[in-house]
C-alpha cells in the first residue's frame, strides 16, 4: 500500500494487518472482469476484515442521509478472504462498483470501478429508494483518507453513571 496511507491510518491510531490469499483474490478479480484501483486492492490485501483500533469516523460527507453532523462512523474494512460475503455483497450493489469498507450499520463505502467512476469513493445506504442508493463522497481513495478521523471521547462528563442498584 502507498505508505502515505499507511502513516494515516498509523496517525488514526492503526490498523491490523491480515494478510489475504492474494492470489485467489486476483483470480476472483480476473474471473469477474473487475479492475480495482491499486490502493484499494493492497488495502484489502493488507487489511482485509480488520477494523482500525480506535473509533474512527469519516467527516465532510453531508449529504449522505445517515450522516450525523456531516460525519459517519467506519466500520471493518471488507473481508476479500471471504469471496462468499462478498458476493452476497455485491449482489445489492449497481454493477460499477465494489464493497471496501463497513459504513453505517449494514450500508458500505465502495469504490467504482466503472469507466465514468473509476477510483471515486461512494456511500451505499441500504435503506434508501431504489436508485438513491448511492451518494459520491470523494473523488479519491486518498481524498477518502484525508477525511477519517478519530472519533472524540466526549466521556468527560463528572456526572457519568458508572453503576446502580436496583432493589426489587
Amino acid at each position: 500500500m502507498d505508505i502515505s496511507y499507511e502513516r494515516s491510518f498509523e496517525k488514526l491510531g492503526g490498523i491490523p494487518d491480515a494478510k489475504i490469499d492474494v492470489d485467489s483474490f486476483k483470480d476472483y478479480l480476473k474471473r469477474h472482469s473487475i479492475d480495482l484501483p491499486k490502493d484499494i486492492f493492497d488495502l484489502l490485501a493488507d487489511h482485509s476484515g480488520e477494523y482500525f483500533k480506535n473509533d474512527i469516523e469519516i467527516t465532510n460527507v453531508e449529504l449522505v442521509p445517515t450522516a450525523s453532523s456531516g460525519k459517519i462512523g467506519l466500520g471493518s474494512i471488507v473481508n476479500a478472504n471471504d469471496i462468499k460475503d462478498i458476493i452476497q455483497i455485491i449482489g445489492y450493489l449497481p454493477d460499477d462498483v465494489f464493497p471496501v469498507m463497513e459504513g453505517s450499520a449494514g450500508d458500505h463505502i465502495v469504490v467504482g470501478i466503472g469507466r465514468s467512476n473509476y477510483g471515486k469513493m461512494y456511500y451505499w445506504y441500504h435503506e434508501a429508494n431504489y436508485g438513491e442508493e448511492m451518494t459520491l463522497i470523494f473523488n479519491s481513495f486518498k481524498d477518502f483518507v484525508d477525511n477519517l478521523q478519530q472519533v472524540e471521547d466526549d466521556n468527560d462528563d463528572p456526572r457519568e453513571v458508572v453503576g446502580f442498584w436496583l432493589d426489587l
